[in-house]
C-alpha cells in the first residue's frame, strides 16, 4: 500500500476558485472484517485529480468505489453515489407533502382557483412551521378522490423503491380527504390499495401510519383512533398525532392514543420539531414509541436524559428541520449529532419530498458530509431505523438479513 507521504507527494494542478477540497478525513474500508486500510490526511488537493489518482493508486475496482465511504470535505457527487446504493429507509414521510410536483400540477387543474403551484407547494428555505404546512392546502386538494389517493401512494413508494428505499412507513391524515364524498374507510383503502401495487412492482416493504390533527377536536383524533383499529393486520401499523405545535401540545389527544394503545397499534407523535421542547416529555408519558423530529429536545435536560436511558428513537428529518426549525444555519447546526453520541437511537427521514425537495439519499448523504459520520455511525442509524421500524418481526428480520448481505460483501 502506497503510504501517505507519497501520496500527498503526488504532483495536483492548481485548484480554481471553489474547487478546493476542504481539509479532512478520507476512510477506507476493507472487505475483510471492515477493517480500516489507512487514514489520508487531506491538503488542498485538487478535487478531479484527487479521485483519479486515489483510483489509479488502488487499481480502481468497483469494490474500490463501494468502498469509498466519507469524505469530510466537498466531494458530494462522489458521496450521493455510494449512499445511494445503501439499502434504506424512512420511517417518517407524509403522503401530502411527498407528491411528484408534476403530478400536483396535473390534479390541480381540477381547482377552481389554480395558484402558482411551484410557488405555493414549495416553501422557502427558511420559514416557520405555519407557513410551511400552508404548502399542504393545495396537495390534499388535489387528493380527495380515491384515483388520485392510490396514484400518490404508488408513486411515492416507487420514487423511493428507485433511490433503493427497503422499507417505508407513510403518513397521513385521512379526515382531511373527505371534501368529495369519500368516507375514512374508502380513503384509507386507496392509499393501501396503492402501496399494496408498488409492492408488486418494486422491492420495497411498506405500512401506513394514520395522523390525527393536533389542532382539530380530541372527537376527530378519537376517530382517527378507530379507524386505524379497523386495518390493523391489514396494513395499518400506528397513529400519529401531526400539525401546528404552539397552543396544541399532545396531552389533548390522550384519549385517541390510549384506545390505539389498547388495541395494541403503535403510537408516534410529532413533538419539539419547532419549538416546544415540553410536548417531547408529554408525548413520552403519553406512551409514544417514537418521537417526529425532536429537534428541541435539548432545550429540557431532564427529559434529553428520559430519552437516552429509555433508548426512545427520533425520527429526525434534517432538511424539513433546517427549513423550519428556525435554530439552524445549516445541517452542522442540527442537534442530531449529539443526540446520536449521547446513543439516542437517531432514524433518518424525510417528512416532505416535496416541500423540501429531497429524498432519502439527499437527507442521509448531507448529514454525512456535515458531521463526518464515520461508516459505523452510517450502520448505526440504518440499523436504528430497522430497530424502531413498526413492522412485524419477520420483516425485520428481512430488513436485517438485507443489510447484512449489503455488508458483508
Amino acid at each position: 500500500m502506497v503510504s501517505s507521504a507519497s501520496f500527498l507527494a503526488s504532483p495536483h494542478q492548481p485548484h480554481q476558485p471553489n474547487e478546493l477540497l476542504p481539509r479532512g478525513i478520507l476512510f477506507l474500508w476493507g472487505n475483510e472484517l471492515n477493517e480500516l486500510y489507512e487514514l489520508y490526511e487531506l491538503y488542498e488537493l485538487y478535487q478531479p485529480l484527487f479521485f483519479t489518482q486515489l483510483l489509479h493508486t488502488f487499481q480502481y475496482s468497483r469494490f474500490l468505489e463501494l468502498s469509498i465511504v466519507m469524505i469530510c470535505g466537498n466531494i458530494a457527487y462522489m458521496k450521493r453515489d455510494l449512499v445511494y446504493d445503501l439499502p434504506k429507509l424512512d420511517l417518517h414521510v407524509h403522503l401530502d407533502g411527498s407528491l411528484r410536483l408534476g403530478t400536483v400540477v396535473e390534479l390541480a387543474q381540477d381547482l377552481p382557483d389554480l395558484p402558482n403551484i411551484k410557488e405555493t407547494v414549495i416553501p422557502p428555505l427558511r420559514c416557520s412551521l405555519e407557513r410551511y404546512l400552508a404548502a399542504f392546502d393545495v396537495t390534499v386538494a388535489v387528493l380527495q378522490t380515491e384515483v388520485s389517493l392510490t396514484r400518490a401512494a404508488y408513486e411515492l413508494c416507487e420514487d423511493a423503491a428507485k433511490e433503493n428505499v427497503i422499507y417505508m412507513e407513510i403518513r397521513f391524515a385521512p379526515l382531511l380527504h373527505l371534501r368529495k364524498g369519500l368516507t375514512p374507510q374508502q380513503v384509507v383503502e386507496a392509499v393501501l390499495t396503492g402501496m399494496t401495487e408498488a409492492e408488486k412492482d418494486y422491492p420495497i416493504k411498506t405500512n401506513l401510519i394514520l395522523c390525527a390533527m393536533k389542532q382539530e377536536s380530541p372527537a376527530n383524533s378519537e376517530k382517527v383512533a378507530r379507524l386505524a383499529i379497523e386495518y390493523l393486520d391489514k396494513g395499518v401499523v400506528a397513529i400519529d398525532l401531526a400539525g401546528p405545535e404552539v397552543n396544541f401540545p399532545p396531552i389533548r389527544h390522550h384519549k385517541a392514543v390510549e384506545i390505539v394503545r389498547a388495541a395494541g397499534l403503535h403510537v408516534t407523535i410529532h413533538a419539539g420539531e419547532g419549538c416546544c421542547a415540553n410536548h417531547i416529555k408529554q408525548a413520552i408519558d403519553l406512551g409514544a414509541e417514537r418521537i417526529g423530529h425532536g429537534v428541541y429536545l435539548y432545550e429540557d435536560k431532564k427529559t434529553e436524559n428520559e430519552v437516552v436511558k429509555k433508548k426512545i428513537p427520533l425520527e429526525i428529518c434534517p432538511t424539513s428541520n433546517l427549513q423550519i426549525s428556525g435554530i439552524m444555519n445549516s445541517y452542522a447546526d442540527h442537534p442530531m449529532k449529539q443526540y446520536l453520541d449521547e446513543g439516542i437511537p437517531i432514524t433518518l427521514n424525510t417528512d416532505n419530498r416535496l416541500m423540501s425537495q429531497i429524498d432519502v439519499t439527499h437527507e442521509l448523504s448531507a448529514v454525512s458530509e456535515a458531521f463526518c459520520l464515520s461508516w459505523d455511525e452510517i450502520k448505526m442509524i440504518l440499523s436504528n431505523s430497522v430497530s424502531a421500524a413498526f413492522a412485524a418481526e419477520d420483516v425485520k428480520d428481512h430488513l436485517r438479513e438485507v443489510h447484512y448481505r449489503y455488508f458483508n460483501r
